[in-house]
């Protein structure tokens, strides 16, 4: 029942005062839901932090690599594990159509928020969405070490790749393997 300024009492049962548990709910709700937003921010934050720093180490060899993709117009490239993209617009400025095939949704969905010209899809290197022959090139830079079967990955990249067509890879050596600390960071 509600009150009116007056103090009198008004007989509204539509009007029901919220019940203290009901309140509880609502703010342990509302609680979780900052919480949830803040740590996606801190992911989002963290992700392209890390890609950042990823780029910007390896920028050299980017710059190897754009010279084996030689992007054209007529190019069609897939990058395997891309991430959120930020390397391979380095490498692959002025391809005719990029994707980036990740399987981290929030990767993806952080590509796409801030790399509009390329195409994220979510998915593993061990079974691509894609037709066969799709792509003149299908790259994996600093991801082919992540990926559980890497013999599967190969014969998919293949599956995709037009005749003719390159297939690149961008790897760590070992000895610059990312420590305890890196694969925290990561969560490699």
């Amino acid at each position: 029942q509600g009150r009116p300024a007056s103090g009198l009492r008004l007989n509204m049962p539509h009007a029901q005062e919220p019940r203290h548990e009901d309140v509880g709910f609502a703010e342990i709700g509302m609680r979780r839901r900052a919480i949830r937003i803040r740590e996606a921010r801190f992911t989002s934050v963290s992700i392209r932090l890390l890609e950042w720093l990823s780029v910007r180490k390896r920028m050299p060899d980017l710059a190897r690599l754009r010279g084996v993709v030689s992007p054209l117009p007529d190019i069609r490239l897939l990058d395997v594990g891309g991430g959120a993209g930020a390397a391979t617009e380095q490498f692959a400025a002025g391809c005719g159509v990029i994707v980036v095939l990740e399987p981290d949704a929030r990767k993806v969905a952080l590509g796409r928020t801030h790399r509009p010209s390329l195409r994220f899809e979510q998915g593993r290197g061990e079974s691509m969405p894609f037709g066969d022959a799709s792509f003149d090139r299908v790259v994996a830079v600093v991801a082919f070490h992540h990926m559980e079967d890497q013999r599967r990955v190969l014969q998919e990249m293949y599956r995709v790749l037009r005749p003719g067509g390159r297939v690149a890879f961008l790897e760590l050596p070992p000895s610059k393997a990312p420590g305890w600390l890196g694969r925290w960071i990561g969560r490699h």
